[in-house]
């Protein structure tokens, strides 16, 4: 895209990812730490630097501003925050009075000297970024990097390593220049501060976003500055002319000689009142004509799904595709009579229902055949939307492992990741420990329970699925598991006693089953169960004593209606162990008096939370 020669005549090009978008500049070569003793933005600024002035210095960093607004509340739970070219360490020190435990790293000796003495900061370190992340395993909460991914040879490595420094749900903060700043024209002479050595890479909201998500991050914000700089500098140049010519041997700049002549007090009030001037016509010139800032912002969240799978990954991020079929007054009848001629050769569809999909209005076709059609064009609809992700044998991967469908749903197996993985309702991420013990009851075909054993590798899952179907793709999907010994399949119904129970399941579409004594029956008119079958039951008490289960911190219960049985039947098992319990609460109209009074009644100390997303869940644990 470009060849620039720098201040030592060294030849650097530029180019752009053409998948993430991301610019940089070959070679991908880092100064060394001392190149940057002599810059003068490290040291014009050590004559104000002190623990009077942090706060006022600190609110003149746009990136910094939008921190303080987005994490400054006093009187939350202290948590370590690591400043990634933490600099002169002004930043450090105000978030530290803010109740954070604080950190810092950056490999200009000169610089954290001056963090050492203007601020009194301890934990402030000279040391390689890569080789100082490299042994912090979830240390932090918090990590901050501002105005630094522009210098690393390898931002990927940098964001590998942050993501595993931070713990789950932890924070990356990132901000750097934006390359459209302005009208995207960067000027070599006025901007070489944006070019090599300093600068190897160049990004905008779109890259950022793409590169950063691309290592297991979620983006929760993203912002641009307005370009009040560009009128500042206006004004800058301006007052210059009233200051006249500087010294031969004086390297200072404009505003540091004015800062100087002014004083600190005095120069920040001017300054604050000379952005407020400014923000106006930067706001009607972003907004309007689109004419940015200099800065970009963004707040990202460790994201466990990363480690789950690419299909995952790609529900969560803002490129997924509805997974449904444009029903369009006069594309949507030509789709469905395709469909229908393609289900019946497939040999999902008989003629009879052919020819009503032909040549019959909806309202004169049952609701079995309604039903029919709807999933057969949300399955052709879901595995065109995924078939990137389908591989040869059919599955999808999922936590590292190869995940089927029952009988070809990847309708339904979707809508399980989505509402069981993505949205978390359970919160697994959040109670579940490596060496938790999980019982699943409706673990269907095993999304929760593979999540489970990822989430818990060195504990034990024991998944119950009744249905035979059904039960087959859990054995499939639990294959490896079973084998490490982590996991442990029943096709058996938990419930209120020992015995058998009759189950009925739907013919096609839908993978779940219903007691035939479930009070969920009366309330349900969506499927026909025509599927029966007699399974065995049993009581998670007689259960856990059969297996001499000594220890177990997590129930899972989703039983189409029939929780308050499956609670009745684990009375003891409960007020002993006490573990959290995520359980559904929608399917009967009194599942929320009746199932809170079960649980209270087995241990008055739980905690019961209503989760509201796709479902309504109750979490229920003890503090």
């Amino acid at each position: 895209m470009e060849n620039y020669k720098d201040q030592n005549e060294k030849q650097w090009s530029r180019y752009e990812c053409c998948s993430c978008a991301v610019q940089f500049w070959l070679p991908l070569v880092a100064p060394e730490g001392d190149a940057y003793e002599e810059d003068v933005a490290y040291q014009g600024k050590s004559e104000v630097l002190s623990k009077k002035n942090a706060h006022a210095i600190v609110r003149g960093y746009w990136n910094a501003r939008q921190f303080l607004s987005d994490f400054s509340k006093k009187g939350a739970a202290p948590k370590k925050l690591l400043d990634v070219g933490c600099g002169t360490g002004e930043f450090a020190f105000v978030a530290g009075e803010l109740g954070y435990q604080v950190e810092g790293v950056d490999f200009n000796a000169g610089a954290v000297a001056l963090a050492r003495a203007r601020f009194g900061l301890r934990d402030v370190f000279v040391a390689d970024v890569y080789a100082f992340l490299e042994d912090k395993r979830e240390a932090y909460d918090v990590i901050t990097a501002f105005e630094v991914i522009e210098h690393f040879p390898d931002p990927g490595r940098f964001l590998e390593l942050a993501r595993g420094a931070l713990t789950v749900g932890g924070v990356l903060v990132l901000s750097t220049p934006n390359r459209d700043r302005y009208w995207g024209r960067i000027n070599a002479r006025s901007e070489s501060w944006d070019f090599p050595y300093q600068h190897l890479s160049r990004w905008s909201v779109r890259s950022l976003r793409n590169f950063v998500e691309d290592r297991g991050f979620g983006a929760v914000r993203m912002r641009e500055e307005l370009p009040t700089d560009w009128f500042v500098e206006r004004l800058r140049s301006a007052a210059g002319m009233f200051l006249g010519k500087p010294r031969a041997d004086d390297r200072r700049s404009a505003s540091e000689r004015t800062r100087s002549r002014l004083g600190f007090s005095r120069y920040e009030r001017l300054k604050r009142a000379v952005l407020a001037v400014c923000e106006v016509p930067a706001a009607i010139m972003h907004f309007i004509f689109r004419f940015k800032g200099v800065h970009l912002y963004g707040v990202f969240i460790k994201d466990r799904t990363a480690d789950y799978g690419p299909v995952v990954r790609w529900l969560r991020s803002p490129a997924r595709k509805p997974i449904v079929l444009s029903m369009s007054r006069w594309i949507g009848p030509l789709r469905v009579r395709l469909l229908a001629f393609k289900g019946y050769f497939a040999g999902i569809f008989s003629r009879y229902d052919l020819y009503a999909y032909l040549f019959k209005g909806a309202k004169s076709r049952t609701k079995e055949q309604r039903l029919l059609l709807a999933y057969y064009l949300q399955r052709e609809a879901t595995l065109a939307a995924i078939k990137q992700f389908v591989r040869a044998d059919g599955s999808v991967e999922f936590c590292g492992r190869p995940f089927f469908p029952c009988e070809g749903n990847y309708w339904e197996m979707m809508m399980l990741f989505d509402s069981t993985v993505t949205k978390d309702p359970y919160r697994a991420e959040q109670f579940l420990k490596e060496d938790s013990v999980v019982i699943d009851a409706g673990a269907n075909t095993g999304v929760f329970t593979v999540l489970a054993a990822t989430l818990a590798p060195r504990g034990r899952v024991y998944a119950f699925e009744p249905i035979q179907r059904t039960f087959a793709a859990l054995m499939r999907n639990t294959e490896r598991l079973r084998k490490e010994n982590r996991v442990e399949c029943h096709q058996e119904f938990l419930a209120e006693k020992d015995g058998e129970k009759v189950m009925r399941a739907a013919l096609s579409g839908f993978t779940g089953s219903l007691a035939e004594d479930s009070p969920f029956v009366p309330h349900q008119d969506t499927f026909d169960f025509d599927i029966v079958e007699r399974v065995r039951t049993i009581r998670i008490d007689d259960f856990v004593k059969e297996k001499h289960i000594k220890r177990l911190d997590f129930i899972k219960i989703d039983t189409e209606g029939y929780e308050r049985f499956v609670l009745q039947g684990a009375h003891e098992t409960i007020r002993r162990f006490k573990p959290v319990i995520a359980m559904s609460a929608y399917h009967n109209p009194d599942d929320k008096e009746v199932l809170l009074a079960f649980v209270k009644s087995a241990c008055p100390e739980y905690v019961v939370e209503l989760s509201q997303g796709t479902e309504e869940d109750f979490i229920c644990y003890v503090p």
